[in-house]
């Protein structure tokens, strides 16, 4: 089944709809020819359509005018070369766009369409311009309205705008939204379309961020083969989905020797979720995450150079380390952020040794304040850190001393 949504927005807008002109005419009764009122009705279709083609010829004469008002009234802006003003274009994006790295800011998703809406002239060198296409947002829509297949059908002309160019990929989906999947038509197939649509550029995926539904990430490994981003992947979601750990890790890359050297893992997306490469990886940022995970991380990332654990608790039994596990030795590890949730987390600190640490911070959720059993294996931790110099461990014993007061 067709999707109703593409149904309705693949039929071409007419200046003047001219459907009514297309309708079955009844026979008329009079066999040597056509009656005065046929004659009449065929004299004013005629009419309409001369009409029509008048109206068209006045509308692309009124925009070529436009145009050279433009053009005219702008003489600057006209004799600006078009690699000047694509500079001047890619400057209205933030800062941290240009750079490359970090979240999309709320005021450089619509830049390229904004600038392409001022004139002609504009629009020409926007679109051609392909560093402006060089990041993609995706959010999945519930909704019945035309609009939800218009994002998906625009997102091929984006694509195709940014060439060969390394592309920045954002893909949201709002899991609590799923109680609304009824309202999407039956034969509505546009979120894996685009899904897929977005697969066939993945060889130019510099950085990526996938936050879906289990449903989505199943897809996507059952149905959709993607290669890795080459510098940053996040991933994460809103549904609490913990499968079993004798499951099979979901497959979203295809075999590579190359990855991103930067991972995000948010909560509830665990190591064990998804087959990923950590051997290249060398900075990892993770939020919600029990100690046993974190101890797995440091095991499966020997590269690892910054690490930083975000609201570390331990929510299960099973996501504790084992009593009787050897200690982790990490060699290369040299900056490590550890911020303690609202649960015990000793075992990580005394499972753990970084003899190359050289930066060391500890915090902890606002409003939860450690006691002292739980602050047994920090003390360990820094003895056990071969770079840091005596005055900087004795400081770090400092502050861990006045906490436990």
């Amino acid at each position: 089944m067709t999707c109703p949504h593409r149904e309705q927005y693949d039929v071409p807008a007419n200046i003047i709809d001219l459907s009514k002109l297309d309708y079955t005419k009844p026979e008329c009764p009079i066999k040597e020819g056509t009656c005065k009122l046929c004659q009449e009705v065929l004299e004013v279709e005629k009419d309409i359509r001369k009409t029509s083609e008048r109206l068209k010829e006045l509308f692309r004469r009124q925009q070529r005018l436009k145009t050279r008002t433009n053009n005219t009234h702008s003489p600057i802006i006209r004799d600006l070369p078009i690699e000047i003003l694509s500079k001047i274009f890619y400057s209205c994006f933030s800062q941290e766009m240009r750079r490359g790295d970090g979240e999309l800011a709320d005021e450089d998703v619509f830049v390229p369409l904004k600038v392409g809406a001022v004139c002609r002239t504009w629009r020409q060198v926007a679109w051609s311009s392909s560093e402006l296409w060089t990041f993609i947002l995706i959010k999945r829509l519930y909704s019945t309205a035309t609009y939800v297949c218009k994002q998906y059908t625009m997102l091929a002309r984006w694509i195709e705008r940014s060439k060969s160019q390394p592309i920045s990929v954002y893909i949201y989906e709002d899991a609590t939204d799923g109680a609304n999947v009824g309202v999407v038509p039956e034969g509505c197939d546009c979120w894996e379309t685009t899904l897929q649509l977005l697969a066939r550029c993945c060889d130019r995926w510099k950085n990526a961020t996938l936050h879906l539904s289990k449903s989505s990430f199943d897809y996507i490994a059952c149905n959709v083969k993607l290669k890795a981003p080459t510098k940053r992947l996040e991933l994460g979601g809103d549904e609490r989905w913990f499968p079993n750990r004798h499951n099979q890790p979901l497959q979203l890359w295809e075999g590579s020797d190359f990855g991103p050297d930067t991972i995000t893992l948010n909560l509830p997306v665990l190591i064990c979720h998804f087959n990923i490469d950590w051997k290249h990886v060398t900075k990892v940022d993770v939020q919600g995450w029990p100690p046993g995970e974190c101890i797995n991380l440091l095991k499966s990332a020997p590269q690892l150079v910054t690490c930083s654990f975000g609201e570390v608790g331990e929510y299960s039994r099973d996501s504790q380390p084992e009593q009787d596990w050897p200690v982790v030795c990490h060699t290369s590890l040299r900056s490590l952020s550890f911020q303690c949730g609202l649960k015990p987390v000793s075992s990580f600190f005394d499972n753990v040794t970084v003899p190359s640490l050289d930066e060391f911070k500890y915090s902890y959720v606002r409003g939860y304040h450690p006691a002292i059993p739980r602050f047994s294996g920090h003390l360990k931790i820094i003895k056990r850190t071969e770079n840091l110099t005596e005055t900087m461990k004795t400081e770090l014993i400092q502050v861990f001393s006045e906490i436990l007061r």
